[in-house]
């Protein structure tokens, strides 16, 4: 009986996490400078988180200049303005040219990405 108890209360506390995890949309960063949403908006740099479900915003929009501290999958960059860099775990980087688009590494986490103004 008790094992059968342990049992339920471990899967309602897996199911409540779950719930929490899909309800809110996927975190870029856990420090501001930017904004999730669907398209990426003129004059900004963005990034595409890689795995998202259909129904949350895929992009991050990121906001002014300079480093923005990232920590997740992201598999491609737009830069609509200013040219930015993405720099990965192991400190290897991707750069996207203002006015350009391009495939990011969706195997490693980004770091940081930083944007020229």
């Amino acid at each position: 009986m008790i094992n059968r108890f342990r049992k339920v209360l471990a899967s309602l506390a897996m199911a409540a996490a779950m719930a929490g995890t899909l309800a809110t949309p996927a975190q870029a960063s856990t420090e501001s400078g930017g904004f999730w949403d669907f398209v990426c908006h003129a004059g900004r740099a963005c990034i595409r988180l890689a795995h998202h479900a259909p129904s949350q915003p895929e992009w991050w929009n990121l906001d002014g200049c300079d480093g923005h501290p990232i920590r997740d999958y992201y598999d491609a960059a737009i830069a609509h303005g200013n040219s930015f860099r993405v720099i990965y775990w192991d400190y290897k980087w991707d750069d996207t040219a203002a006015w350009t688009s391009r495939l990011l590494d969706s195997r490693k986490t980004i770091t940081t990405a930083w944007v020229w103004c």
